[in-house]
Order: C-alpha cells, then structure tokens, then sequence
C-alpha cells in the first residue's frame, strides 16, 4: 500500500494560551500528525502541549523556534498519534505558556511508516521560510506545516499541493502543503509576514519498510525489480526469462523461494542479501550476489556451468553447497561458511574464500582441478579426501582438519603456508604427495597416525613439526625435516640417544615416539622417549644429551 492522500482536518488556533480544535474524525489505519505552534511577544514560548478528547497517546517528532528579537517570537512542535481501524470522532487541545496566541494543524495520513527521521526545520524574519529534507526514497511523499507572524496568504513551495492556508487570530497564519509523486526536498515557503517557521517531514513508505508479503514474478525478458534503499519479498521470487532483474542497493530479504530459470538471471543486493528458503540456478550465468552480506538458510545449488554465488563481505550456508557442473563457483571474499555439505563434481569447480573457509560436515573433491581454498584460513571439522591427481586443499594462512586428511594419488596436496593442524590421521598413499606447512605442522593431540609409505613422500615444516602419537617412515628416501634460520635441522639417530645439529642454537621438540628414521647418505638409528629433546651448539658441532 503507498502512501495515501493527506486528508486536513482542522487548521485552528486563538488570541490565548490554550486552544481546541472542532471534532473530527481521522482517517482508518492511519497516522495523525499534529503542528502546534505559540506566539509570544516578550520571549520565545516555552513548548506547547497536546491532547486529545479520546485520551490517545501522542508522539513528539521535531521542535523548532525562530527568536527574531522582536515581536512575535515563534515556538513549532510536530506530534504523531496512530490511528486504528475504527476511528472516532474526536478533537485536539493544545496548551503553552509565556504566549499570546497559539493554533494547529491536523492531518491524516494512510500507509505512512512510524520512520520519521528524515525531518527539517527553518525559520525566517522575512516570512520565506524554507526547510530542505535529506534524499528521499522513490515512495516517499513529502509535508510541510508552518505558521507565520502575520495576516498575509502564502505560495506554497514549488510543485506541491496546498492543504491549508487559513488566518488564526489578527495578524497569524497558518499554511500546510504536500507533494505525493516527487518531492522536492528544499520546500520554499513564500509570503510577504514579518516571520515564518516551517517543520518539513519525509511521509516514508510503510510497505517499501516492511517488504513484500506475497510473490514477486518476472516473466518477461528483461523484467526488473528494484530498489535503492530494501527489496523485500516475504514468498516467492521467480525470473523465468533472461536478464530478469532483482536487485537493492541496501537489502535484498527473500523468505521464500527464489528462483532462477533462464541464462543470465541476477538477484543481487550492493549491502545485504539473505534466502530462508532455497536458491535454484537452473542455467548457465545465472548469478546470485552481494557485495556486503549473503546468508542461505538452506541450500544452495548450482548446476549448470558458468553459474555463481558470490559475496564480497560474507557467505553463509547453513546446509549443503553443490556444484556439479564444470567452472561452476561459489565464492566470498571476507568469509565461506558452509555448515553441512560441500561437493564438488566436476573438475575446475571452486569454492574459495578471501578471508575463512569453514565447512563443518564433509568435503569431497572428486576430479582433478578441484580446489577448495582460502587466503587467512581452512577450516574442516569431518573428513577431507582428496581421489583425483592434482587436487588442492590450500591456505596461505592456517589449514586445519579435524578428523582425517587422505590423499590418494600422487601430486595431491594438503598445505597451508602459516599452519597445517591434523587431529587424527594422515595418509600418503603415493609417490610424491605432500603435507606441507610453511610454519607449522601440528597433528593436534591424541592417538593419531603420520604414516608416510612411498618412496619419496615427505612430512616438513619451515618452523616446527611436532607429532603427538607416532610416526612411520617405510621407505628409503622419506624425510622428516624442520628448516629454522635458513638452516635444515635433521632428525639423527646415534646409539647413545644424542642429537647431532649445525653450528648454531638450536632446539629440537618431539613429542613423542620415533621409532625409525632413514637418512640417505648416513644411517643412524635411536629411540627418543621423552616429551622435549633440546640440543644446543654454538660455534662448532656438538653433542648434546637428549
């Protein structure tokens, strides 16, 4: 419902501190505004109050007071007071104090939002005055109440319909003025009184606020559904034809369903985009975004490549996330969450975040080109298999798996450049695969495995590598290596359970069993049974007890 037509129902006043306007009856549903303004001679007045003969409870909005050291000084207040579905007759009294005439405006009006924020006020010793509103929405209308120290009409402000322009008492007027279609938001109030002072208020839309409570269909190419401030759609949102359009520049709610049908299809918001419901890209190019927010409380499915869901700030999925067509991507450059399932079927397929990935449930990549990725941080709390060569699980910041990494065919990797945490088992079941951390490589504690059974695989970490259970190296070639200072630091074995480093400070951390290492080059073998072996050295080589 737009805004209605402001309806006036009493323009009124008296040579006296108090006034009551005649009865009437306001507009059904709608919000009553009231603009009561005093004229004092000696000092401004102090604020007017108001009433009404059914006890209703009124709102203050805005005040204002013009004070032109002269004769009349001037006092404005603007009430609001809700109206419900059966309205009475009734009337308005105001009341103040230090003042020599007082007088109010009464006006209705139907589908008006309770926002009032956009409001304005001035005043002038020349009887022009002229408040100027901030940018208004496409729906809004627009009113301006004022009052003036003198007996002279008014021209209403440019483009704007007159609802009042009355004399109250010798020598005070009244003037009120509103603009339904596109209203200026400077309103020049214009006449030849000695002073005048206007409040000026943004009537907003109550339904563009609240939303769409049934269903938004766009049938026809290119359809469009837009809004610069709130697109809501509490339902159903269906584009069954190309370049059909939804988008908001602040949120875009759908509760229902929103659905993409034809190639090329957009929903988008610049600030916010939330789906309770399901999003459905049926063909390729269809695109759901958000530049600030994007929250699904369902699923999200993709399906035909070349489709995408994007989000610049944050992406939030709160059941599964399938892609099953090649290139297909769903992205956001702040955070990805996923909280139950991710899939990726085909090969090129992404699911990337700039800032977190998390997926609390599963991750399969099935085909070779696969990647999941995220620039600060992995996280995956179930299982993690990677079953196709060249496949990637990758962070630049901290990789982190929960239950079990598997790698099951050469070239996989599993790396995260600052840390690669594994809680419960790690495979490496072909030549060449790798688990790699750039910082740290902690298998979290607990009973778990690092087993390494290919010639050639490697476990490493630039900083530190530590393994909580136990570690099998079972063929020739296979290195456990920790790089700190520019130097390798090699894990050795001698038969009196010492450890041999470079010529500088080092400290050596294992927390708990090695049971065999081979070294190509120089065998040695040892047992280490403790929970810290620290070796220190300064110029030279040297033995230290572990």
């Amino acid at each position: 419902m737009a805004v209605g037509t402001p309806v006036n129902h009493a323009a009124s006043g008296a040579a006296a501190s108090t006034h009551t306007t005649g009865s009437f009856t306001p507009q059904a549903n709608s919000l009553l505004y009231a603009f009561v303004i005093a004229f004092g001679s000696t000092t401004v007045p102090a604020d007017p109050t108001i009433s009404d003969s059914l006890g209703g409870t009124w709102t203050a909005i805005h005040t204002a007071q013009l004070d032109p050291a002269a004769n009349p000084r001037l006092k404005a207040k603007l009430f609001r007071r809700t109206i419900g579905a059966a309205p009475a007759a009734m009337t308005i009294t105001v009341n103040g104090v230090s003042l020599t005439q007082i007088g109010v405006i009464a006006t209705s009006v139907t589908g008006a939002s309770t926002d009032v924020s956009n409001v304005a006020s001035n005043g002038s010793t020349v009887g022009d005055p002229t408040p100027v509103l901030a940018a208004m929405a496409g729906t809004s209308a627009a009113i301006g109440w004022s009052g003036y120290g003198g007996g002279n009409q008014v021209t209403h402000p440019t483009g704007y319909t007159e609802l009042t322009d009355v004399a109250i008492a010798t020598s005070r007027r009244l003037c009120a003025a509103y603009d339904l279609t596109a209203p200026a938001a400077t309103l020049d109030f214009v006449s030849t009184n000695a002073t005048g002072l206007a409040i000026a208020l943004e009537i907003k839309d109550a339904a563009a606020a609240s939303g769409r409570t049934a269903t938004a269909a766009q049938t026809e190419a290119p359809d469009t559904q837009s809004a610069a401030g709130k697109l809501a759609l509490k339902a159903a949102s269906t584009k069954t034809e190309a370049a059909d359009t939804q988008s908001a520049a602040g949120v875009l709610p759908i509760k229902g369903a929103a659905s993409q049908a034809v190639a090329a299809d957009a929903i988008s918001a610049a600030g916010a985009l939330r789906i309770a419901a399901t999003a459905a890209q049926a063909v390729a190019a269809d695109t759901v975004s958000a530049t600030g927010f994007f929250t699904r409380e369902a699923a999200l499915a993709i399906t035909e490549a070349g489709d995408e869901i994007a989000a610049t700030g944050a992406l939030l999925a709160a059941a599964t996330a399938d892609i099953i067509e090649d290139g297909d991507d769903i992205s956001g450059a702040g955070a990805l969450g996923i909280a139950a399932n991710a899939d990726i079927s085909e090969a090129a397929d992404d699911i990337s975040g700039a800032g977190a990935l998390a997926i609390t449930a599963a991750i399969d990549i099935e085909a070779a080109g696969d990647e999941l990725s995220a620039d600060a941080g992995l996280a995956i709390s179930a299982a993690a298999q990677l079953a196709d060569d060249d496949e990637a699980l990758a962070a630049s910041g901290a990789l982190a798996i929960s239950a079990a990494a598997e790698i099951a065919d050469a070239d996989d990797e599993a790396m995260g450049e600052a840390a690669l945490a594994i809680a419960a088992a790690v495979d490496l079941a072909d030549d060449a695969d790798t688990v790699l951390s750039a910082g740290t490589l902690a298998p979290l504690p607990g009973t778990a495995t690092a087993t390494i059974e290919e010639e050639g695989d490697s476990l490493s970490a630039i900083a530190g590598l530590a393994i909580s259970a136990s570690l099998s190296i079972v063929e020739d070639g296979d290195a456990v290596e920790i790089i700190a200072g520019g130097a390798t630091i090699p894990v050795v074995t001698p038969p009196d359970r010492t450890a041999m480093v470079p010529a500088e400070t080092r400290a050596l951390a294992i927390a708990a069993e090695v049971r065999a290492l081979a070294i190509p080059g120089e065998t040695r073998s040892a047992k280490v049974a403790a929970e810290i072996r620290s070796a220190l050295v300064d110029s030279e080589p040297r033995r230290a007890a572990a």
